[in-house]
């Protein structure tokens, strides 16, 4: 038969002798101890994947320094190209003023067939320089663009609208759309005042 206060002994200190006591203490502390090896483990666990993301994170900051120098050196280059660029187009311009030169002289020449062909040859040239981007702007007999052009002269012509663009001194240029040089143009002033 089953002795019911061995049993309940068993699970209640007070009915505990001493050596169960001993047992059940010793059992309690290696339970706290268990626990405070297991919460440390778990805390060497944490800390290790701590560890791996801060590495991980010195890894990206790296790639970053590195990428910010390469991305430095991208805009030198980039910067470069373009001062070499505004450099050849305004070498371009230069050439053109020479060659505008020579067409205004020969559109006031008497030597027809020199007028003629310095013509075609302005026209042609212009159609190349369109190729690479560079834009003309003249606008002899066309109104008067003060985002374009500068009046450098105002004559009075009664027959021709105010505002007419009458001659061109200069052809300016655009190079891809952005103003590089305005056009300076004789402007038909025939109002009291200035254009």
């Amino acid at each position: 038969m089953i002795d019911v206060n061995k049993e309940i002994s068993k699970y209640h200190p007070i009915y505990m002798d001493k050596k169960e006591t001993e047992d059940s203490a010793g059992y309690a502390i290696g339970m706290v101890l268990k626990t405070v090896t297991d919460e440390i483990q778990k805390f060497e666990k944490r800390q290790f994947m701590t560890v791996q993301k801060i590495e991980e994170i010195f890894a990206i900051i790296e790639e970053e320094k590195e990428l910010t120098e390469a991305l430095r050196e991208c805009k030198k280059m980039l910067q470069a190209v373009e001062e070499e660029k505004q450099c050849i187009i305004q070498g371009v311009i230069t050439l053109g003023d020479a060659l505008e030169d020579i067409y205004r002289y020969a559109l006031r020449s008497e030597e027809e067939s020199w007028r003629q062909q310095l013509e075609v040859m302005w026209e042609k040239t212009g159609e190349q320089l369109s190729l690479f981007g560079i834009s003309r702007i003249e606008g002899k007999g066309q109104m008067f663009m003060p985002e374009f052009q500068v009046a450098q002269k105002v004559e009075n012509h009664p027959d021709l609208p105010h505002g007419q663009v009458i001659d061109v001194l200069r052809a300016g240029y655009l190079y891809r759309g952005v103003l590089i040089r305005k056009a300076e143009v004789v402007v038909n002033n025939n109002l009291q005042g200035s254009v």
